[in-house]
């Protein structure tokens, strides 16, 4: 079932509409939907569709022939001497009608034939703006797609002119892919899963949660049991330090100092680290919206690496032994808090897609209470230039959302601003009290967001 992507598959229609050479560039972590993406824009259409594979320049273009020739002489295959060949016949193609050459995994052919990145660019310049084709390369090599694709020393650079970053699933999309699910276990599935299309697939049958996040993420031949550390190898070469790193955070240390003296790391190697993370989607440094002064902490932002260091990785010794009841009982604990944590990111997107406000900044407050002397803090602060402010509680609990929910937040958001220009949203898994409910019927800035709400 093809679901969302919308945006992205009426971006490559354009292109391909426009009838004149195309360079689309696609990339995003592995699973996301890229090939899903492809292939359905591809229906119907006139493709040449490779997937590249990590071998010997001999062996490539050995693939390559194949795949080429399969598409264009069925009848008489060719099993050309380079790619420049390859690419010239394809482009002779491309005169005469529309086509698209799609390159799957295009990272592993630039390793594997070491000039690809030079001989794409003298076609571009020389060969392909006199055609009819449509070129899309796709890439799950984050690091390597940003910077020998698209990055600035990169022979393509400014010869693409379709560029999609192609990111995981929003929790309306995870719902659709999830029909059978109860809002509560849709939201546990996006969250720890980190709204990945193929993650969220393993789950549409109406087998038991539990059940199915045991098998996947707790036997030792499960789907999700190490996918983390194969995405990380994919990117880095010190796998055990950021294993490290990952760990630490994981357990709620979000300071590059403090993380540095847990993992007897140095501070810089730490940050190095954290840099790459970062660039990677994995983590984010975050400021109290507003508050560019505090110090800054470092959270996931990827929430199935936030998962798996927090519940998985630890324990990854009594997993491959089988002793996993003492595991399954404390994820099974300590799940609730976790997915609150998410429930303020799912938050955040119902508010930027709700709001007719021009949010310039959206995302957690915290800093203290100059009466109390405490360390307070806000789920959800959003502001615009104009100086209308909107604040934000959620309730990750069994208990409704009460009318002292509201004080809390009413009395935090002084800490924040003294504008009058403010919204109070509510989201609750549970529900709301009748009197709270009363307080939002008679004041418009009160909004009650229900669990079915943010699916809506």
């Amino acid at each position: 079932m093809f679901v969302g992507r919308e945006a992205e598959f009426e971006q490559l229609q354009r292109a391909w509409e426009s009838d004149r050479f195309e360079l689309a560039v696609l990339w995003g972590r592995r699973r996301v939907g890229k090939t899903v993406l492809v292939n359905e824009f591809c229906r119907g259409k006139r493709a040449i569709q490779i997937t590249a594979y990590l071998t010997g320049k001999a062996g490539s273009l050995e693939h390559l022939s194949r795949q080429v020739s399969a598409a264009l002489f069925p009848q008489t295959p060719i099993t050309f001497t380079s790619l420049e060949e390859l690419l010239a016949v394809v482009a002779d193609h491309g005169r005469e009608e529309r086509l698209i050459l799609s390159i799957d995994e295009f990272p592993y052919l630039a390793q594997s034939i070491t000039e690809t990145m030079s001989i794409l660019q003298m076609m571009v310049d020389n060969r392909f703006k006199e055609t009819k084709l449509m070129i899309i390369l796709t890439g799950s090599s984050m690091g390597f797609m940003e910077r020998h694709v698209l990055g600035h020393e990169s022979p393509l650079y400014g010869r693409r002119s379709v560029q999609i970053h192609l990111l995981p699933f929003s929790i309306k999309e995870t719902a659709q892919l999830l029909p059978a699910r109860t809002a509560e276990e849709v939201v546990t599935v996006h969250s720890i899963t980190g709204g990945i299309p193929q993650y969220i697939q393993y789950f549409a049958s109406q087998e038991p949660l539990d059940v199915l996040i045991e098998r996947l993420f707790f036997t030792k031949d499960g789907l999700l049991f190490n996918e983390p550390t194969l995405l990380l190898m994919m990117e880095v070469r010190d796998t055990r330090t950021y294993n490290q790193i990952l760990e630490v955070l994981a357990r709620g240390n979000n300071q590059i100092s403090i993380i540095a003296d847990k993992t007897h790391i140095t501070m810089a190697t730490v940050s190095a680290a954290m840099a790459n993370l970062q660039e990677l989607g994995i983590v984010t440094n975050r400021y109290p919206v507003g508050r560019k002064t505090r110090r800054a902490i470092w959270e996931f932002s990827d929430q199935l690496f936030a998962f798996w260091y927090r519940f998985v990785f630890p324990y990854t010794s009594l997993i491959l032994s089988g002793q996993t009841a003492g595991v399954l009982a404390k994820t099974q604990k300590e799940l609730p808090q976790f997915l609150g944590r998410s429930f303020e990111a799912i938050a955040q997107g119902y508010v930027l897609s709700s709001t007719e406000l021009l949010i310039t900044e959206i995302g957690r407050w915290w800093g203290p209470d100059p009466t109390t002397k405490t360390e307070e803090e806000i789920d959800l602060v959003a502001c615009d230039r104009e100086g209308a402010w909107i604040f934000g509680e959620c309730k990750w609990s069994n208990t409704p959302a009460s009318e002292t929910t509201l004080k809390t937040l009413m009395y935090r958001s002084m800490l924040v601003t003294t504008s009058t220009d403010v919204s109070f949203y509510l989201f609750s898994k549970s529900g709301f009290t009748d009197s709270l409910k009363a307080i939002a019927e008679r004041d418009e800035r009160v909004k009650l967001v229900g669990l079915e709400d943010v699916f809506a």
